[in-house]
């Protein structure tokens, strides 16, 4: 896995999901540009995220903000909202994320996301799912 720091993150996110140039390798420019995949250069299609072997970036003193980021992009994906949580005037598109993880239980998941309060956690059929409550 190559998203051993938040560099390495980024370039792989930017490589895997071919995104523009104007990507500024920060976490606000990852939150524009899954939101924008949706868009012309990206062929307005669904987009499911997978990361296996996940493990590692849990450990990352940055995993707690890097999931809000990425539920804050996919719910405005979600709904068509833009950044001022505003309606859109394209439709909405599925944009959803998937970690695949060997050595953690989803308590102590659970436990280090919960430490954020844009958060919101559940467990459902042996998944652990999280999502961001955007503020009004």
């Amino acid at each position: 896995m190559k998203m051993t720091d938040v560099a390495g993150l980024f370039a792989e996110f930017a490589e895997k999901l071919s995104f523009p140039s104007y990507f500024g390798h920060n976490w606000y420019g990852l939150v524009d540009c899954l939101d924008d995949l949706h868009g012309s250069w990206h062929g307005k299609r669904s987009v499911v995220v997978v990361v296996e072997d996940a493990d590692d970036l849990v450990e990352k003193e940055f995993f707690p903000l890097f999931i809000a980021l990425l539920c804050e992009a996919a719910e405005r994906a979600n709904l068509s909202l833009d950044a001022d949580n505003l309606p859109r005037s394209r439709p909405p598109f599925p944009l959803h994320f998937v970690f695949f993880l060997a050595r953690f239980d989803m308590r102590e998941i659970a436990g280090l996301l919960s430490l954020r309060d844009d958060l919101l956690i559940r467990e459902s059929d042996g998944r652990l799912l999280v999502w961001s409550e955007l503020s009004d």
